[in-house]
């Protein structure tokens, strides 16, 4: 045999087994990874992943799915649906998410609720089309094919040399076997690896949806009941919060597509101009609305709230239910953590008031005003406040502190005589 020949088949067989080589790590790889490949079958994702790209997906849990990521699911037909998040809402474990394809006007008719999703890190443009046709029946023919010449090179020819050609190629011959096995392994799914080689029996459609005359929705979702209530006053968050949750509620419906996602903005206004970022109140009115999840039926709560950051202050929450469609409505509350008279006595001889109330967290100081001249005390409870004898007003109590101060509801007092009293 001509040495240019022997060459010449010495490179093949080490090529082919370098590129078995490589395939095998990538299997590996993907299985070690979570890593998915799959081909775009449409254009619903165009500009951005067209028809025949290759995408390359690993598997996210459902806490670190954001909106704008790309995810693969499958939905109620059980058909493979590859399109971007543009509404999640998290409840418990899992997520909720409201896809729509990049060159889609309306979002999916469905929504998706999973624990994890394939998430889209990177595509190889037309790569799908090479993919497709080397995993289908005629590319394994031909690999097959491909192989069975490499055997011939490595094992044909004169018996002098034999022993010592078989020992330099079995490693790359073998590799290259070893290829074309696991891919039929994992074509038929019997392989370990079989779930990172989606693109041999489920490849992500990226359906388009269309519009049928009639069937748009465009009715916004209702929002109601939202707990704490428009003008909910008291001395402690843990009696405000909606049932003993210390968390925000409110009650979200939709009679067209479904609900797709709660949210809700939380301010301190009054004195101070803070929000709520999902943990604590910082300076500035302008933290991302933080996502609410389904507490029981249609009532959806905010995760994050405890009464040691619900201190005194007057707060506005900002709730926005937005429907598949992508139709919103909002709903604003406002409410107080601040201080309440519990009880109020007179002296009949005298006329003076004694008035009591609870701590409020977060107050420094407390001031007790009567709707008389003068009469004032700058003290913790109980205060006594010398109105007059047969002196008529109201009385209130004011908690000042580092979150702002809040005035609470007056009590009356009034009457003349062994009938002067003081009532709320």
């Amino acid at each position: 045999m001509s040495r240019i020949v022997r060459i010449a088949r010495e490179a093949a067989l080490w090529t082919g087994g370098l590129l078995g080589a490589l395939c095998l790590v990538s299997l590996l790889a993907g299985w070690v990874l979570h890593v998915t490949p799959l081909v775009f079958a449409s254009g619903s994702m165009t500009p951005s992943y067209g028809v025949g790209s290759l995408g390359i997906a690993h598997q996210e849990a459902a806490s670190d799915i954001r909106v704008g990521d790309v995810v693969s699911v499958v939905n109620d037909q059980g058909l493979r649906v590859t399109h971007r998040v543009v509404a999640v809402a998290h409840q418990g474990g899992d997520a909720v998410l409201t896809l729509r394809g990049d060159a889609n006007n309306t979002p999916d008719g469905q929504t998706y609720r999973v624990a994890s999703a394939p998430r889209v890190v990177l595509d190889v443009p037309y790569a799908g089309y090479v993919l497709n046709t080397v995993a289908s029946p005629y590319g394994v023919a031909v690999a097959a094919a491909g192989v069975m010449g490499l055997l011939l090179l490595a094992f044909g020819g004169s018996a002098g040399s034999a022993n010592r050609r078989r020992v330099r190629t079995l490693v790359p011959v073998g590799v290259v076997s070893a290829l074309v096995v696991g891919g039929v392994a994992g074509a038929s799914g019997a392989a370990p690896w079989a779930f990172t080689s989606a693109y041999w029996t489920d490849s992500a459609t990226a359906t388009v949806d269309a519009s049928v005359a009639g069937s748009v929705d465009t009715t916004p979702p209702t929002l109601s009941s939202p707990t704490p209530a428009d003008g909910a006053y008291d001395t402690a968050w843990s009696n405000l919060g909606c049932g003993g949750t210390s968390q925000l509620c409110v009650n979200a419906t939709d009679v067209g597509s479904g609900v797709g996602t709660v949210t809700v903005q939380m301010l301190r206004t009054g004195t101070v101009q803070q929000c709520w970022n999902g943990s604590v109140f910082v300076s500035g009115t302008a933290c991302a609305a933080r996502s609410m999840s389904v507490a029981a039926g249609s009532q959806y709560a905010s995760s994050g709230l405890a009464s040691g950051i619900m201190v005194l202050g007057t707060y506005q929450a900002n709730f926005t239910a937005t429907d598949v469609a992508g139709n919103q409505s909002t709903l604003s509350v406002g409410f107080s953590v601040g201080p309440v008279i519990s009880s109020c006595t007179r002296n009949t001889s005298s006329g003076a008031i004694t008035i009591s109330w609870s701590p409020v967290a977060g107050a420094t100081s407390y001031s007790a005003q009567s709707s008389s001249p003068g009469v004032g005390s700058n003290a913790n409870p109980p205060v006594t406040l010398n109105v007059g004898k047969n002196a008529s007003g109201t009385v209130q109590v004011t908690a000042v502190g580092p979150t702002g101060q809040v005035t609470s509801a007056g009590w009356t007092y009034s009457g003349g005589g062994s009938n002067q009293t003081c009532h709320s």
